[in-house]
């Protein structure tokens, strides 16, 4: 419920794809450093992670491709996803945070 707040649509992909990053199963990207590169399998579909985060299947791929375009991430086939800024997915995710502060 954390991630469907009062977060735009960028920012809650951008939380459930670093939630996902932090899976038990995924534990050797833990201890990495923000520079390094990882690449995680998507729990989800992308019709379920709309509806998960609220949002049209249309958006998530819009979102992703903005994530994509932006160096962020890159989408591999599949599920795949490699993360390539995990720093400039941390921001996107603490985003309404930084425009909330007064």
């Amino acid at each position: 419920m954390l991630l469907l707040g009062n977060k735009a649509a960028d920012e809650r992909l951008a939380s459930l794809i670093l939630l996902c990053l932090r899976r038990p199963e995924k534990p050797d990207s833990v201890g990495l450093a923000l520079d390094a590169e990882v690449r995680i399998e998507l729990p989800l579909s992308r019709t379920e992670i709309a509806q998960f985060l609220g949002l049209t299947i249309e958006t998530v791929s819009r979102m992703l491709k903005r994530l994509s375009i932006d160096g962020v991430i890159a989408v591999e086939s599949g599920r795949g996803i490699r993360i390539r800024d995990r720093a400039g997915l941390q921001r996107r995710a603490e985003a309404s945070k930084v425009r909330q502060s007064p």
